[in-house]
């Protein structure tokens, strides 16, 4: 009977918590002691005007106004202190209360209740519940969660993180030593096992008012939102006497890595524009330090990257801008002005978002030659040759400047200004060649290398090279004389000449007659 009795003592024994999940809304009490948590006493029949330490905790996202804490006498306890009342508690504070109790001569060593009567307003709101305290008599060992918290304390803690250590710390609230004491964490969502660390820790013996620390190190499902979460502690000790308590662990830690900019270089492009620079800003807007950061860009309009589009940065802390860049051509017959659509994938933590970014593509002259292709002859000199040159695009191509660059076997007057060509309109492009008279027969090929400003881009020239082709085909003598010495023609010269003598022949024996 005696071993029943002191194993209901100290089940009991500190910190009793609200049995409540991480989202609940509005304040809960979450730990109630005799003499503050750092420092409980033992209460024993006859306590006289002993401090109970009743801690409040906001657990919501709004604060809470004009908190009351009223604990009711019983026959145990004689509560000599009026309800305590405190303004404001803002979200995620505790703040603890007092109450002043008298404890009856005639109680025996056991657990007993205390009913407090909790009022708040939030949102607007009034809110009232009821907590039983469980409050022991006893004068035996008592453990109890002590503290909790991540790292050095002063680390937060993240969706997604791994192998995060949580020190809890354990303390003797008791007036005798507590032996084989262990420590069992029993881990729930977002919470999990870390891989090759272990959830059970033997402590051993732990003298009246003693501390041990005890670190676990635990995972956090990247889906968890900030909050707190519940972990509950099963604390043994004195084989067989335990307690299970639960105690609110905060995940208040969270990386945001998204795009804060981009920006081009140069600042238009344009159908056709080389080499040109996409520059991105990507920067961690969260609390924490995020892992594994990958970034991948992509399009499916008319831009061509010609660079990596995969990037790991790996590590990147809180408000550290990272600047990422990816050279890319724009296809020569992109429509314009339009704009080209570019994916930026951004990976990291278990994570993933996609930002689009539209990148304006500026109007731009076009132009086409006509004819493509011109007959020339051998030796042929200052022969004027013209070109149709048409702006096929939607913007006026100003001061167009042509030159025609020739194959080796022609030169000549290369050069010609044509003016502004309006969209849709054609300027005349007029050149003076000379063929040389060694030239092969055969097709050649050169290009008009054009060149004209636009008033949508100060400063920047534009420049086309349109190919065209040459015919050259051998001159009239060239022609004789290739003719005159093929085999048809020498037979057909050896039969004038033996007709011409025969008819020589036949006037000299007319003479003669």
């Amino acid at each position: 009977m005696k071993k029943l009795v002191l194993t209901l003592i100290l089940l009991a024994s500190a910190f009793s918590l609200v049995p409540v999940n991480a989202q609940v809304q509005g304040i809960a009490v979450t730990g109630t002691s005799f003499g503050p948590s750092s420092s409980p006493i033992a209460v024993e029949p006859g306590s006289f005007n002993v401090p109970l330490f009743i801690y409040v905790t906001n657990l919501a996202q709004y604060p809470a106004l004009n908190v009351s804490v009223r604990a009711e006498s019983t026959s145990v306890f004689c509560i000599t202190s009026e309800p305590q009342n405190v303004s404001l508690i803002p979200p995620g504070e505790t703040v603890p209360f007092i109450a002043y109790v008298n404890v009856s001569p005639r109680a025996v060593t056991r657990v007993y209740t205390l009913p407090l009567q909790i009022s708040y307003v939030q949102g607007g709101y009034q809110k009232n519940f009821t907590y039983s305290a469980q409050l022991p008599v006893s004068t035996f060992s008592s453990l109890q969660v002590y503290s909790w918290y991540w790292g050095n304390g002063e680390t937060l803690a993240y969706p997604g993180a791994k192998g995060l250590p949580l020190t809890i710390v354990v303390r003797n609230a008791g007036t005798n030593t507590a032996y084989n004491a262990t420590v069992t964490l029993n881990l729930g969502y977002p919470f999990y096992f870390a891989s090759g660390k272990s959830l059970h820790e033997f402590v051993g013996a732990i003298p009246p008012g003693a501390s041990v620390p005890l670190t676990f190190y635990v995972n956090i499902n990247s889906s968890a939102v900030t909050g707190y979460y519940p972990i509950n502690l099963t604390l043994e000790w004195n084989s067989g006497i335990g307690t299970v308590q639960q105690v609110y662990v905060p995940v208040l830690g969270s990386s945001n890595v998204r795009l804060q900019g981009f920006g081009t270089n140069p600042p238009q492009i344009f159908p056709g524009t080389q080499d040109a620079e996409l520059i991105i800003y990507v920067v961690n807007s969260g609390n924490v330090t995020a892992n594994n950061v990958e970034i991948n860009v992509s399009t499916s309009g008319p831009i061509i990257f010609a660079s990596q589009t995969a990037t790991t940065i790996g590590l990147l802390p809180p408000g550290t801008p990272v600047q990422l860049t990816y050279l890319f051509n724009v296809n020569s017959n992109a429509s314009s002005p339009s704009y080209a659509n570019v994916f930026i994938s951004i990976s990291y933590g278990g994570r993933n978002s996609v930002s689009v970014i539209r990148l304006p593509v500026s109007p731009k002259a076009q132009l086409k030659a006509v004819p493509e292709s011109l007959t020339l002859t051998q030796g042929a000199s200052d022969i004027k040759v013209t070109y149709n040159i048409t702006n096929y695009g939607n913007y006026t191509a100003k001061d167009v400047q042509a030159e025609l660059i020739l194959p080796n076997m022609l030169s000549g007057n290369t050069y010609d200004y044509l003016g502004d060509i309006p969209p849709g309109s054609s300027a005349t492009a007029v050149f003076s060649l000379d063929v040389s008279s060694s030239a092969p027969v055969g097709e050649f090929r050169g290009t008009i290398v054009t060149s004209w400003l636009q008033d949508n881009a100060p400063g920047e020239t534009f420049s086309q090279r349109i190919p065209v082709s040459f015919t050259i085909k051998e001159s009239f003598i060239n022609q004789f004389l290739a003719y005159v010495s093929s085999p048809p023609a020498i037979y057909i010269l050896l039969i004038a000449i033996l007709l011409v003598i025969i008819a020589i022949l036949a006037v000299v024996a007319a003479r003669r007659r």
